[in-house]
């Protein structure tokens, strides 16, 4: 893998990122729209964690792209030893690499889409 490669890795995980920021805030101003027009019973419950996991996306992701400059100084990444490796691999952080936190905004959709659709599954049926 070379700087090239990298460099074209950063841009597909920024723009990735910031698609990512527009869908969640989108998503979580939706339910926020649901949430204060009268969203009752136990599924409110749901609805709140599918809030508040978009939200966390979305400062996953903002987090992501303001480090992913930070990357782009150190191309190319190397390792220990002098090889170039991949920038999933590149230490933001003791015990954060940029991987995981990619992974992390990803979790978060995920798990901010299931408690939607439990949501949407538990509530109850209007007339």
């Amino acid at each position: 893998m070379d700087e090239s490669h990298q460099h074209s890795a950063i841009e597909a995980l920024r723009d990735w990122s910031k698609w990512l920021i527009t869908f969640d805030f989108a998503a979580a101003t939706g339910c926020v729209i649901v949430l204060l027009g009268g969203a009752e019973g136990a599924p409110r419950v749901f609805l709140l964690a599918a809030i508040i996991t978009f939200a966390a996306s979305v400062l996953a992701s903002i987090l992501l792209v303001r480090m992913l400059a930070g990357v782009v100084e150190h191309l190319p990444v190397r390792d220990a030893s002098g090889q170039t490796m991949s920038v999933q691999h590149y230490r933001l952080a003791p015990g954060l690499t940029l991987g995981a936190l990619s992974w992390l905004q990803f979790a978060l959709l995920a798990l901010a889409l299931m408690f939607l659709v439990a949501w949407l599954l538990l509530r109850p049926a209007t007339a």
